[in-house]
């Protein structure tokens, strides 16, 4: 389990144009502020960051969710040189939040601009990642808000990349909100979960199953040849 996980954290820093190296240095408090809003249960984390029974009593007087998970990531920040991006990209492989690496891998090109760790020119063959689905810029420029347009046809979506056996679960799970079941389906998807091929190609001809040909075309017209 800890091979493949190795092996698919090694998979998404390659798709950003990235190597372990780039997420070893030392997290920020700032950007670990960004990341405890994407984090839905700190419990599920503060074991696999080192923290103890007495870090768990003090990050439960947080009043809310972000206040737990800001004091959490605070405490793991604390253990100094060790508190590293990558410490915290291996820690989310773990739990199986791909997601957060990618947002990782994201803030890591912030804070280095673009050049060397930018990455290439999507090919419509490569796999997408769930930041680039939320958030797509072709290479005209442009960017697109593609989760905002198939939200609406989660189900139909669902149905298209091959998870139809998904959708009661993830509309119970999801509690019927929308664009939260698309981003679970789409997580189940990138993960291998369905029958299609995790790549741009199959994304797009899914657009067009669930008639949403004008933006399926305009993001073959995106991609680099």
């Amino acid at each position: 389990m800890a091979a493949v996980a190795s092996s698919k954290l090694d998979e998404i820093l390659s798709r950003f144009g990235m190597s372990r190296p780039s997420l070893d240095r030392p997290c920020s408090d700032r950007h670990a502020a960004d990341i405890a809003l994407k984090i839905t249960s700190w419990k599920t984390l503060a074991p696999f960051l080192g923290l103890s029974e007495l870090d768990d009593r003090d990050i439960e007087d947080g009043k809310t969710v972000r206040e737990r998970n800001i004091k959490m990531l605070r405490i793991w920040l604390h253990q100094g040189q060790s508190a590293t991006y990558l410490k915290l990209a291996m820690v989310f492989m773990q739990v199986q939040r791909h997601d957060l690496v990618e947002r990782l891998c994201e803030i890591m090109q912030e804070v280095e601009g673009p050049g060397l760790n930018a990455p290439k020119c999507a090919t419509i063959s490569d796999q997408p990642s769930l930041s680039k689905i939320q958030k797509f810029v072709g290479r005209s420029g442009k960017t697109y808000r593609i989760l905002a347009k198939v939200s609406a046809k989660w189900n139909r979506l669902a149905i298209a990349l091959g998870l139809e056996e998904e959708v009661d679960s993830v509309r119970m799970n999801t509690h019927h909100q929308v664009e939260d079941a698309c981003l679970e389906i789409l997580r189940r998807w990138l993960n291998g979960g369905g029958r299609k091929p995790v790549t741009w190609s199959t994304f797009i001809e899914c657009l067009d199953d669930i008639e949403l040909g004008i933006l399926a075309e305009d993001l073959r017209s995106e991609f680099a040849d």
